[in-house]
C-alpha cells in the first residue's frame, strides 16, 4: 500500500529531516507511528500523500507514484492531517455532513439532536466531529495524524472501540499518535521515527 524507496526530504535552510529513508507498508497491516514532537511524523505523511514533494527518492501508494496531492489518491486513502480545522467542511455539524454527502450519496442523513456551529465547540468536540465519517469509511486504508490528540478518556475509548472494528476489516491504518498509554497492543506493527530513521519497535 505505501513504499517509500531512498526518500530524502529537508525544510529550506534546515538539515535534511529524511536521508536515504525506506519504509514499506503492506495493505493489511495495522501501524503505529511513534515519536518525540518535532521528529518529522506529520511531514513524513505529507511526503506520503503528496502533500509534499521530496528532493529525491520515491513514494509510491497502492503500485502507483505519487507525484502530488490528488483526488485520486483517496480511491484506495482517507487521509485526516493533525489540525482538526483542516478536517472540518463547511461551518456547522449539519454542513459537515451535508458536504460528506454530496461526495458519498450513499451516506444517510444527518439525524443528531445538535447542529452547532465549529466555532461554538471545543477543539476535543471539533475532532469528534471529524471523526464522524470514519464509520463509512472502513474499506480504504487510513492515515490519520494524532487522531487521539485533544479527545477526553470517554472520546478515546470509542475511538479505540472504532480503530478494532477497523482492524476486523481490509485494508489496514497508519496511525501517528505521540502517546497511547500502554495500548500499542492493538497494532500489528509499532515503528518509531527518530533522527530520520524508522525502526520497528519490540512487542511487548
Amino acid at each position: 500500500m505505501i513504499r517509500l524507496d531512498h526518500l530524502n526530504f529537508g525544510y529550506e535552510g534546515k538539515p535534511p529531516l529524511f536521508t536515504e529513508l525506506n519504509l514499506h507498508i503492506e495493505p493489511q497491516q495495522n501501524v503505529l507511528l511513534t515519536g518525540e514532537n518535532g521528529c518529522g511524523k506529520s511531514t513524513l505523511l505529507k511526503l506520503i500523500m503528496g502533500i509534499l514533494s521530496p528532493q529525491s527518492g520515491s513514494v509510491i501508494l497502492a503500485g502507483n507514484p505519487v507525484q502530488k496531492l490528488h483526488v485520486g489518491l483517496f480511491q484506495h486513502l482517507f487521509y485526516q492531517s493533525q489540525p482538526t480545522q483542516d478536517n472540518l467542511l463547511g461551518i456547522s455539524q449539519q454542513q459537515d455532513w451535508q458536504m460528506w454527502q454530496i461526495a458519498i450519496p450513499s451516506l444517510p442523513d444527518y439525524t443528531e439532536d445538535s447542529d452547532k456551529l465549529f466555532s461554538e465547540r471545543s477543539t476535543g468536540e471539533q475532532k469528534q466531529d471529524a471523526q464522524r465519517i470514519l464509520p463509512y469509511l472502513l474499506s480504504k486504508f487510513w492515515v490519520l495524524d494524532e487522531p487521539f490528540a485533544s479527545l477526553d478518556s470517554d472520546a478515546i475509548d470509542r475511538l479505540f472501540q472504532l480503530l478494532s472494528q477497523k482492524m476486523q476489516a481490509q485494508p489496514g491504518m497508519l496511525i501517528v499518535a505521540h502517546e497511547l498509554a500502554g495500548k500499542e497492543s492493538y497494532f500489528d506493527t509499532v515503528l518509531e521515527l527518530n533522527h530520520g530513521r524508522v525502526r520497528e519497535l519490540p512487542r511487548a
